[in-house]
């Protein structure tokens, strides 16, 4: 499965910050905010294991823009996905760019 066969799998149509463990076999999602627990508590990882970082993916539409994040450290691997709803005052420029 690939990064954006995971992205077409998040919430449509509202805000999120969801990361993906790759590392286990069912890739389960978490809110980024509990996935260092479950890194330490499925691979004993501990909370101040350093991470890598890039960016794997930006995407960008009339209401919402987001990134993708690939990350890796010792033995794990996983992809966070960060969704913001887009400012009112752009969406009108948006409009006008994307229909040129």
């Amino acid at each position: 499965m690939t990064t954006l066969d995971r992205l077409a799998r998040m919430p449509q149509g509202r805000t999120y910050d969801l990361t993906v463990c790759l590392t286990c076999p069912d890739a389960p999602c978490f809110e980024s905010e509990e996935f260092s627990d479950h890194v330490a508590q499925a691979h004993g990882l501990d909370h101040d294991t350093p991470m890598t970082c890039h960016m794997a993916l930006i995407y960008d539409s009339y209401d919402f823009y987001g990134v993708a994040y690939a990350w890796r450290g010792g033995t794990v691997e996983a992809e966070q996905f960060i969704q913001t709803p887009r400012p009112a005052e752009s969406q009108p420029y948006y409009r006008l760019e994307a229909a040129r």
